[in-house]
């Protein structure tokens, strides 16, 4: 059913759309609607003023305004989309002091424009405030900075990887057997110096506290020669790693200079390198792990053949000939579950705290992989110490 005078007003409404001044590219926020079904069932069109509004040059309003009476705005109510009514909701004693100073609503838009753009300034330079504090929190003197610049140039800025303020970067160095090393440095964050440097690197062995203390580029040249003071070990666990199937550490890392070895039959070899700068001049610290039925064998030829331990050979390949074997099981060889199963009897996983950090527990093992063996020759399996404890608390119940 066609209302009064619909035609009528709905033009007068896009008329009054086309004539505001208030035009700018953003995001239109819908008010065309409210307003054309205040005009269609008003019968006092002359007490409404519909404009479009432009905030920041980046937020397009349409804005209804409802005077009281023709000739003043006082008393007016404004009505528009629920993002207009967030802007002004909390300025509702400005904008009524507004609304009573004027009788045109041009004037009126144009005040209310200004005032909520000031307002906008103020909040986005109270955010970037926010953003900076903590740079504000850590400023050098200049010539402090021009220090650190300068040490990153004679660095190499394609070794270098900055944090935006300039606190944190990383090093990337290449040893002589093209090894990628990466050092992690921070300055103070106190102070107005950039030293001593808080440098936290992969290595077996602790930096020397006088590195921190001097020039970046010599701290690099030092951090080098201790990483190639240690190239035989990386060496010697890089071959390791690659050609036998190593159980612990899971993920191993320049800092790990022990290894555990699969045997197979759910034994296994655990080694601890005593002499980091040269590892074949002496035998690692090993022990098996196993039941007695099967290490025996290899317990023997251990006690037989460590005094023959070659240090022109590789660790590889004089555990290879200590223990008698012709070559270590690979993780990629193992096929059949006599060799495959060196997990856990009970819980069936191998690392203990790999299992609590994926179910998400904090509690970490203090003997974290299978160290204790089955002797039973019909079993030979490896089980958790906490695990087999466990178990024995509810056969006790």
């Amino acid at each position: 059913m066609d209302l009064p005078g619909e035609r009528v007003q709905f033009h007068k409404l896009a008329e009054s759309f086309e004539r505001s001044t208030f035009r700018a590219p953003a995001v239109i926020l819908r008010g065309l609607y409210e307003a054309a079904a205040m005009f269609i069932l008003s019968e006092r069109i002359d007490l409404f003023d519909v404009n479009k509004v432009t905030v920041n040059k980046n937020e397009e309003h349409y804005i209804v305004i409802r005077k009281k009476v023709p000739t003043t705005l006082a008393g007016a109510s404004l009505f528009g989309s629920p993002n207009l009514q967030r802007l002004i909701g909390k300025q509702q004693d400005t904008v009524a002091q507004l609304l009573a100073r004027h009788s045109e609503p041009r004037q009126f838009l144009s005040d209310l424009i200004n005032h909520l753009e000031r307002l906008s300034v103020h909040e986005n330079a109270n955010a970037r405030d926010n953003d900076l504090v903590k740079l504000e929190c850590r400023k050098l003197p200049v010539h402090q900075y021009n220090l650190l610049l300068k040490q990153f140039e004679d660095i190499g800025l394609q070794n270098l990887k900055l944090s935006k303020d300039l606190t944190r970067f990383k090093i990337y160095i290449q040893d002589v057997s093209g090894r990628q090393h990466t050092m992690d440095c921070q300055i103070p964050t106190q102070g107005n110096s950039i030293y001593p440097l808080k440098i936290d690197i992969d290595l077996p062995c602790q930096l020397p506290a006088l590195i921190t203390k001097t020039d970046i580029p010599t701290a690099v040249a030092n951090v080098k020669e201790v990483i190639n003071d240690h190239r035989i070990l990386f060496d010697e666990m890089d071959n390791l790693d690659k050609h036998a199937f190593i159980l612990d550490p899971a993920s191993p890392r320049r800092e790990h200079t022990h290894r555990r070895l699969a045997l197979g039959h759910h034994c296994s070899l655990h080694i601890d390198i005593t002499n980091l700068k040269n590892p074949r001049s002496e035998p690692p610290v090993m022990q098996l792990y196993g039941a007695e039925s099967r290490i025996a064998s290899w317990r023997d030829a251990l006690n037989r053949n460590l005094s023959s331990w070659n240090t022109s050979k590789s660790i590889l390949e004089n555990i290879v000939n200590t223990l008698e074997i012709s070559q270590l099981p690979q993780k990629d060889g193992i096929g059949d579950n006599a060799v495959a199963n060196v997990e856990c009897g009970i819980c069936y996983a191998y690392n203990l705290n790999a299992l609590d950090q994926n179910s998400k527990q904090t509690t970490l093992s203090s003997n974290p992989v299978p160290d204790q063996i089955c002797n039973n020759s019909s079993c030979g399996r490896a089980f958790h110490h906490q695990c087999l404890y466990e178990v024995s608390l509810v056969l006790c119940l």
